[in-house]
């Protein structure tokens, strides 16, 4: 089968499948905007024998959506960007996040996730697509946006598990042109009939064709090994490997990989117009749904007002009943006697239109006696039944839609601000699943970016960051760069990196805006500082920060200077340098680091040898005392011998063992012996005997 017959059979299966929830919604729609009495009731009413009767609309079904859409403004979901593998980081995953915000910022996503967050509100199904368009034509430079699909009804998705319709893989975007404007956009003539048998009457509608964009996913299948080391190849470039080295490799096992690529066409009824291959992995456009339920593998989708429908017409007939039967209740007269109103018959005639301050009438009867006042006759009262009808009516509509009267705003028994706010949670409970079904679709968009960014920001430039709080600052997006991003501030940007290198991930955060935030965050400082007036000195800046009105910015400025030093953080400090001393300081900082750690090198190898030759000497010194401890024993042995022995000496000095020692030692000058020697002949030689000591006398 070829592409174009293959598109209008997805076409038509595609169709038919959503046919009953189109149809659904379509219904609605109508419905949530006045259109709630049946066509024949209404004409029935309207065209009766006995005149017409009323078909009053009392649409309160717009106040219950609004509801929840405001509230999906209120806490509008925000993408955040995470790093995955090692090849990620933290700062290019903050770089990216900041993109996201901006191209956010540029395609107003606020509307865009509002209107399809309504529509499935509504009815059950909402819609915004993903696509690029020129940021600069004459440079080439492209960038995403996110554009809103007012009417989910052009969109045609094929069955999809996932309720952001990630996995789906054929989605038609379609309008209906008229043929003067067929032709001038694709300069042929507008197909007029399809009896070749490949269209159908759903492509032509007497002047106007249709024209669908055909997303559609192509899959390829092929074989992978795993490695040793966990990484995975494809087993062609294994086998191609193998025969160009004839070497063998080792692998884990096999396994079979499934890639996808999106194919975008735009065709008419006949014909295929324009084909290209798009980048990505996912088709660019993402559902919203309200309920979804699933009977026997047919899937239903809807919103808010279909359940409310029937209490809807109850309301809406019984609030008719009730004006038809006061319209056609008598007017209350005023009862008299003959001849009262006689000469004032103009003014009791204009009583019940007019605002007469008084009226008179004659108090003598026609007989002559005194009659009473005319009297007013009351009014037919309404059944109570019909008011009890209407108000019971009232109460499914809150019953079939989840929302009370606390969540309208309507007055309770409750006083207290947790018993209030404890109701309101009742209808917010009820209702949240569509604030996180649109949270579910933000999430997709989100991994779309991520996975479009690094294709569309494919050349150097400047980007536009802006952070949570709406500040922007510029960046160098460099697909060349490797590595987390470089902290280099100049005139033009504050760092490079490279949304390409790396995997992320996205999750969504759901909660009041950054202005909300900033707001509760001034209420519970200002109770703080009140408290506490000391915290002025250390924490004053904070709080101005936080103000909304003019100047707040100036006075945290000045309070910031009041903060102590030690106080202010590091990077606080770096901000006060301009970027051209700060880039300066950074390019210091880096040559001090090379030349402390060649220094430090440098130190480390004259430390070693230093103390290598430290090392040396002190064993050479331990050596040398050690020999000059044995040359001094050896001879503190031969003096000590001699002393004791000098008979011996003779015999020594035959044998040649001391021909340095004079023969008689005794007549050596004793200044110039050895010590040794000196002690021995001084305990060789005879002592005097002891002499007594005369006795002292005694001190007086």
């Amino acid at each position: 089968m070829d592409d174009f017959s293959l598109g209008l059979q997805r076409f038509s299966e595609i169709s038919s499948d959503e046919s009953h929830n189109r149809q659904q919604y379509l219904t609605a729609v109508k419905f949530y905007n006045g259109e709630q009495w049946p066509e024949g009731l209404r004409r029935m009413r309207e065209t009766d024998p006995s005149g017409a009767r009323p078909c009053l609309t009392v649409n309160v079904l717009p106040h219950y959506v609004k509801q929840v859409t405001n509230e999906m403004r209120q806490n509008r979901p925000s993408i955040k960007v995470l790093p995955v593998d090692s090849g990620a980081d933290i700062e290019t995953a903050k770089a990216i996040q900041g993109m996201i915000r901006h191209i956010e910022n540029r395609s107003d996503a606020d509307v865009v996730y509002t209107t399809a967050g309504k529509t499935a509100v509504i009815g059950g199904l909402g819609y915004w697509r993903i696509l690029s368009r020129y940021a600069d034509q004459e440079r080439g430079l492209q960038e995403l946006t996110l554009m809103r699909i007012t009417n989910p009804l052009t969109v045609y998705m094929s069955r999809a598990d996932d309720p952001s319709g990630a996995d789906a893989d054929d989605v038609y975007l379609t309008e209906m042109i008229h043929k003067d404007r067929f032709k001038e956009l694709y300069d042929k003539q507008a197909p007029s009939s399809f009896d070749s048998g490949t269209g159908d009457d759903t492509w032509l509608d007497d002047d106007y064709v249709r024209v669908a964009e055909w997303f559609h996913c192509d899959y390829e299948y092929h074989k992978a090994v795993v490695l040793k080391d966990g990484t995975r190849q494809k087993a062609s470039d294994i086998e191609g490997y193998q025969k160009a080295t004839g070497k063998s490799v080792d692998y884990v096992r096999e396994d079979q990989i499934k890639q996808n690529h999106i194919v975008w066409r735009k065709m008419s009824g006949v014909e295929i117009l324009k084909e290209q291959r798009i980048d990505g992995k996912y088709i660019p456009v993402v559902r919203v749904v309200g309920q979804e339920t699933d009977i026997e593998g047919k899937r239903y989708y809807y919103g808010m007002v279909r359940d409310a429908i029937d209490p809807a017409r109850m309301r809406n007939y019984w609030r008719s009943c009730e004006t038809e039967m006061i319209a056609l209740a008598p007017k209350a007269p005023f009862i008299g006697a003959a001849g009262q109103f006689d000469g004032f018959e103009d003014r009791w005639g204009r009583a019940n239109v007019s605002t007469e301050p008084y009226l008179e009438y004659n108090a003598v009867g026609v007989d002559g006696n005194q009659i009473p006042a005319p009297q007013r006759q009351p009014a037919t009262p309404i059944p109570n039944a019909i008011v009890q009808a209407a108000q019971n009516a009232d109460f499914d509509i809150k019953a079939a839609t989840g929302i009370f009267g606390a969540g309208l705003g309507e007055p309770s028994r409750e006083h207290s601000g947790k018993a209030i706010i404890a109701r309101k949670s009742e209808s917010d409970t009820s209702t949240f699943d569509y604030i996180d079904n649109l949270s579910v679709a933000v999430r997709h968009t989100g991994r779309i970016l991520v996975d479009l960014i690094p294709y569309t920001y494919d050349t150097p430039r400047i980007q536009r960051i802006l952070g949570e709080d709406g500040v922007a600052k510029m960046m160098q997006l460099d697909p060349n760069h490797q590595g987390p991003p470089l902290d280099i501030r100049t005139n033009q940007y504050e760092g490079v990196f490279n949304p390409g290198v790396g995997q992320y991930d996205v999750e969504v955060a759901t909660g009041p805006s950054y202005t909300t935030k900033r707001q509760e965050a001034a209420e519970s400082m200002a109770q703080i500082l009140q408290g506490n007036p000391q915290l002025w000195q250390a924490a004053g800046d904070l709080f101005a920060m936080n103000l909304d009105w003019p100047g707040a910015d100036v006075l945290a400025e000045r309070l910031k200077k009041m903060v102590p030093p030690n106080l202010l953080e590091d990077d606080q400090q770096g901000q006060q340098h301009n970027p051209q001393d700060q880039a300066m300081i950074q390019q210091l900082d880096k040559t001090v680091q090379a030349m402390s750690a060649e220094l430090e090198k440098l130190q480390s190898g004259a430390a070693v040898e230093q103390a290598k030759a430290a090392a040396d000497k002190q064993r050479a010194d331990a050596d040398m005392k050690k020999l000059s401890i044995d040359a001094y024993r050896a001879e503190t042995d031969r003096m000590t011998f001699i002393a004791q022995n000098p008979q011996s000496l003779p015999l020594l000095k035959a044998l040649g063992m001391f021909e340095d020692v004079v023969e008689d030692p005794l007549a050596q000058d004793p200044d110039e012996m050895h010590p040794v020697v000196q002690a021995g002949i001084q305990q060789a030689a005879p002592q005097p005997p002891p002499q007594e000591i005369p006795p002292q006398p005694m001190m007086q």
